[in-house]
């Protein structure tokens, strides 16, 4: 009995020294990863949301390597990549908040070459107010406006649509960004649509507070995605709602969007701002299109403005990156049409 009773002492010391060794090594790969994530971009610049899966931390700062070189995108004291702006309105100014994806966002270029800061530099008495968000569909915009963007009192929202938000609203797991996200849900029988809160896994929500544990989720969430996507790609019918279902249902969302901005008092204007291969037919533009031309909606399509930027025949920049988001050039023109389009609104 005495000897079993050594073993079993020499084993429990022995797991011990297991997990001590073992705990030594995971904090010391959590202090290099936290250095070497502030030492090469600055440190984390998203952060979960019960309402739309993600949004961008308040005063964060990451350096960006983008197709014209390494940039930086800061964030001020509510997550947006925008100077500060309470949400008390400014006497006499006039406010208009712009909510959308990644090109608003501004990927690839500098903070001052965003689509919303040359519409607020060609306004008299304006102040605009950018919203863009990393990879965020129809679905969590309206979520997004609903509990942050409508608290600033706009006058007017402007919301830019891309080739990808026909689709994306439908995914609980963004497609591209393998992020748990909210999702349209189309109701039996005609009844309607509902957003789906999302449901975040318990290693998303590890990942919060560790950064090994950041990267580990981020290697399985890539891994899957990847996994599933090549699975679907034989089953998409089967993963997606039926195309009549998808335009009802977007059709919905684009209603829903328009009275909840209404209710707040703020006009509502539907954008769609296509990627490079302009002449690739869309559902969601076919949608916002119709909605414009029936005088339900306030809508602008710049996809003609861009294509022909885009084809070569004029002596001007290309106005998208290789990677589809919008160049420079391809700011300046979305802005200067936001302005025209709401001078002639006004006259």
């Amino acid at each position: 009995m005495p000897l079993v009773r050594a073993r079993r002492v020499q084993l429990v010391v022995k797991l011990l020294l297991v997990a001590a060794k073992l705990a030594v090594i995971l904090l010391a790969a959590e202090g290099a990863l936290q250095v070497y994530t502030w030492w090469t971009t600055g440190g984390r610049l998203m952060t979960l949301n019960d309402q739309m899966g993600w949004r961008m931390r308040a005063n964060a700062k990451q350096l960006v390597r983008g197709e014209l070189g390494p940039y930086i995108v800061r964030t001020n004291d509510r997550g947006l990549r925008d100077s500060n702006h309470p949400y008390q309105r400014v006497e006499g100014l006039q406010r208009i908040v712009v909510i959308g994806s990644s090109s608003l966002l501004g990927v690839g270029v500098r903070m001052e070459e965003i689509c919303t800061e040359v519409l607020e530099r060609r306004l008299d008495q304006t102040e605009v107010i950018n919203l863009g968000m990393l990879g965020y569909g129809p679905d969590q915009a309206y979520n997004y406006l609903k509990t942050e963007g409508l608290r600033y009192r706009p006058d007017r929202v402007i919301q830019l649509f891309d080739q990808y938000d026909a689709i994306e609203a439908f995914f609980s797991v963004h497609p591209a960004a393998f992020r748990t996200k909210c999702h349209v849900r189309i109701l039996p029988e005609a009844a309607g649509i509902e957003l789906v809160p999302p449901e975040f896994h318990w290693w998303e929500l590890a990942a919060q507070r560790s950064y090994v544990a950041g990267w580990l989720e981020r290697v399985l969430a890539i891994t899957g995605g990847i996994v599933q996507q090549a699975l679907a790609i034989a089953e998409l019918s089967e993963l997606m709602p039926p195309e009549g279902e998808r335009e009802r249902a977007l059709r919905l969302l684009l209603e829903m969007t328009d009275e909840l901005c209404a209710t707040a008092g703020a006009r509502y204007t539907a954008v769609y701002v296509p990627g490079a291969d302009v002449e690739k037919p869309n559902q969601l533009r076919n949608i916002i299109n119709e909605l414009g031309r029936a005088g339900d909606l306030d809508t602008l399509d710049v996809s003609e403005l861009l294509g022909e930027a885009n084809s070569g025949k004029v002596n001007e920049p290309k106005p998208f990156f290789d990677d589809d988001h919008l160049t420079p050039q391809g700011h300046y023109l979305v802005g200067k049409a936001l302005q025209e389009f709401l001078d002639a609104q006004d006259e």
